[in-house]
């Protein structure tokens, strides 16, 4: 089980876990969990940049990307929601739920929704649970 957030929308950041860039997280998990470099490094050969150019660990991260292309995808939406508001003054109220917001901050939150565009990769359009 991989649990993962996300304020994006879910099939973004899906896809993003398979993509053709570089920059896979769950992916490069799968990969290194493969070849037993587990741990992160931000220098050296075991640096992701190096990691990707060697041949081993670039074949294990373009299995785990296709792995996750095949994997049934479920996802639940967390509905609690806490927010926090300053006042000028710097004094902080928190409020948790966005109705229980003052009538002049509510709309500020409301974005307009964008219509939904299905995943051209059937495992990728998530259904709840």
């Amino acid at each position: 089980m991989y649990v993962g957030r996300t304020k994006r929308n879910i099939g973004h950041r899906l896809r993003g876990h398979i993509n053709t860039a570089d920059d896979c997280p769950f992916a490069f998990r799968f990969a290194r969990e493969a070849t037993g470099r587990t741990e992160a490094r931000y220098s050296g050969a075991d640096k992701r940049e190096n990691l990707l150019k060697d041949p081993e660990f670039s074949g294990h991260y373009t299995d785990a990307k296709e792995r996750i292309r095949r994997m049934c995808i479920r996802w639940v939406q967390e509905s609690a929601s806490l927010f926090k508001v300053k006042d000028a003054d710097g004094n902080e109220r928190i409020y948790h739920s966005q109705e229980k917001l003052p009538p002049e901050i509510g709309p500020l939150l409301s974005k307009p929704r964008k219509r939904k565009r299905r995943s051209r990769w059937p495992s990728l359009n998530p259904t709840p649970f």
